[in-house]
């Protein structure tokens, strides 16, 4: 069965369809879908398994002929049901501001996602010394930053490493940058790699200073060097809006003493307890600003389930989870969609993700 509603009167551009939904599973095929937008038709999966609570599906289109069909679609069997509730469909090139305040919710119940539009711009700097020229539709030079603030950015994502071999990626340096988006109104995630190079699930080396320390002399630095870059943020009128301890730390973070390690089960201790010298730093230095806690694979339900859960049953706080989503080696779309709203329903917590490709 079929219940469908043709909107007309439309700009042309994109436009995004959120419903909730709330199913025993079973059905033949269930899904919502966007049709006759002048674009091909789009469709979004109900999960085939029973749920006991609501989870959000979302489908985007771009609109072409000033008109969209919106389907809520079920083709079920004897004793299967799905429920369809709280439909939004809107002109996603203006996506709805966030709840200034957000109230806290129950587990099941509907909340107000962020409205992220941002990039990963660390490269930015290095480029313009470089001679990097960026240039606004009427090919003139200006500031990068202005332009992709004119075209709907209002986050950047700024990576810090501690001793840089070629002196980029610096606290020094990121002050600069984020006093530049600060000018502009955007918001700003510092990323704390706690390396001088590149950190990701296979690779978490340590600062080359720290490369003697035991876990208590890391936890130490990993709060002094936090803390440090906060305040330097905080001193100059910046302050960040959210901060991530530690990129894709999927395996844990600072190997060896960081890692997750087995002992015929895998033990979280040491990790948190870097992690919450981390957040620490964060609130003793900025205690508005929001913790993310960042992992690879994003369309990867049992790891998240796993890796979150035993975080936070460790105490750690964490107010955002950060996820990397490369399709190439991830899973697809709908995986990711299904995956993600999922997550949010268990744990109650918004969802970024920081890197894709």
């Amino acid at each position: 069965m079929a219940t469908s509603q043709t909107v007309t009167g439309l700009y042309d551009g994109p436009h995004t369809l959120r419903v909730w939904v709330e199913s025993g599973g079973g059905q033949n095929e269930a899904y919502i879908a966007l049709s006759d937008c002048g674009s091909p038709e789009v469709q979004v999966p109900v999960m085939q398994t029973s749920t006991t609570v609501w989870e959000q599906l979302e489908a985007s289109i771009d609109v072409t002929n000033e008109q969209c069909t919106i389907v809520l679609y079920s083709d079920a069997n004897v004793g299967n049901w799905a429920n369809f509730d709280d439909a939004e469909f809107f002109d996603a090139s203006t996506p709805p501001e966030p709840t200034p305040t957000p109230k806290p919710v129950t587990l099941g119940q509907k909340s107000q996602p962020l409205a992220i539009r941002g990039a990963e711009i660390s490269s930015l700097d290095q480029s313009e010394v470089m001679g990097g020229i960026y240039r606004f539709p009427n090919r003139k030079p200006g500031d990068a930053l202005k332009l992709l603030s004119n075209h709907g950015m209002n986050y950047i994502r700024l990576r810090v490493w501690v001793n840089p071999a070629d002196g980029y990626h610096t606290k020094e340096q990121i002050l600069q940058m984020v006093k530049r988006a600060k000018d502009l109104g955007m918001g700003v995630l510092i990323d704390f790699h706690y390396s001088d190079f590149w950190a990701d699930p296979g690779r978490q080396d340590k600062q080359a200073a720290w490369a003697s320390y035991d876990l208590q002399q890391l936890e130490t630095a990993v709060y002094e060097h936090t803390a440090n870059v906060c305040s330097a943020l905080i001193a100059q009128g910046t302050s960040p809006d959210m901060l991530q301890i530690g990129i894709e730390i999927n395996g844990g973070m600072l190997w060896p003493e960081g890692a997750l390690s087995t002992y015929g089960w895998l033990s979280f201790t040491e990790l948190t307890g870097l992690l919450k010298q981390g957040v620490k730093a964060v609130n003793d230095c900025s205690p508005e600003t929001k913790i993310m806690l960042h992992l690879a694979e994003a369309g990867n339900y049992g790891l998240l389930e796993w890796w979150y859960g035993n975080i936070i049953e460790e105490g750690v706080p964490c107010d955002v989870m950060g996820l990397s989503y490369y399709p190439f080696w991830h899973c697809t779309l709908e995986t990711l969609q299904n995956t993600l709203n999922s997550i949010a329903t268990l744990y109650n917590k918004d969802i970024v993700i920081v890197e894709f490709a």
